[in-house]
């Protein structure tokens, strides 16, 4: 009887794997290991102009708009603390500045320097050349749909984690599905 309970315990905390799950799962892995090389490829791409990958990010995602440190750590999925340590880094090497927020006293806005836009140029024309070299070597076709099926399925993993409360908890949708 022991064995059989065991068993039981087993499986229904290691379920199969669905055909589509497995195939998912093995999507996740190659995910990973991109991650890694292109996180790798950014920082080779930029050391030469004294940046780090993670600096490179930043002042990308405030080209176009300042914006506030939550809201960069939000569209890049990273914290606020690690941004915040990022941005303190870039205002002391003149790249970005703090500005003040219309909509909210204590939540400043981050945008770029003149230097800053500059540098950003510079990293911008080096990631050109080696985004098309790369390119070339891959079917436009296919990047199209993995573009396609990777923007589905940050939204489906962005609704998932939306938070929810059950009983006064906080759980992500994630959560809430395996708890029936």
């Amino acid at each position: 009887m022991k064995t059989a309970v065991s068993t039981r315990r087993a499986s229904r905390h290691n379920p199969e794997r669905t055909y589509a799950g497995k195939r998912l799962t093995e999507l996740f892995l190659i995910i990973f290991k991109v991650h890694g090389l292109m996180l790798s490829r950014g920082n080779e791409l930029v050391r030469p102009l004294k940046l780090s990958g993670h600096q490179w990010q930043i002042m990308s995602s405030v080209r176009v708009t300042p914006l506030t440190m939550a809201q960069i750590a939000r569209r890049m999925g990273l914290t606020r603390q690690g941004v915040r340590q990022v941005v303190m880094r870039l205002i002391k090497d003149g790249m970005v500045e703090l500005a003040s927020n219309p909509d909210h006293l204590r939540s400043r806005l981050v945008g770029l320097t003149p230097a800053g836009r500059k540098l950003l140029r510079l990293a911008d024309s080096r990631q050109a050349h080696w985004v098309n070299g790369l390119a070339s070597q891959l079917d436009s076709k296919a990047l199209v749909t993995a573009h396609q099926t990777m923007s589905e399925l940050c939204a489906v993993l962005e609704w998932q984690n939306k938070p929810l409360r059950f009983n006064g908890a906080r759980k992500t949708m994630g959560d809430a599905e395996g708890s029936g």
